[in-house]
């Protein structure tokens, strides 16, 4: 497994408000390591689905994807500084 969701208004049928919070749902991916997070981090948004709403889980797919071809991403060394230098 490895892969839990956390969401407070968003499930199906909900009523999105146009001024919606960008965090619908935040999704956490758990391994042994980084790079196996990343692995199930990377499926899990593949295979994510939200309709309705525009969402970001395209750029989130590609900065995990990204990130986790880097030496320092599997050290535990990326922040959100990192997001400015790409």
């Amino acid at each position: 497994m490895g892969i839990r969701l956390d969401s407070a208004s968003a499930f199906a049928g909900a009523f999105i408000s146009p001024h919606y919070d960008s965090l619908l749902v935040k999704v956490i991916a758990h391994a042994k390591d980084f790079r196996d997070a990343a692995s199930k981090m990377l499926r899990a948004l593949l295979e994510f689905r939200i309709r309705g709403v525009k969402v970001c889980i395209c750029i989130m797919h590609f900065y995990v994807a990204y990130f986790s071809a880097t030496f320092h991403f599997h050290l535990g060394q990326i922040s959100a500084a990192s997001l400015r230098l790409t």
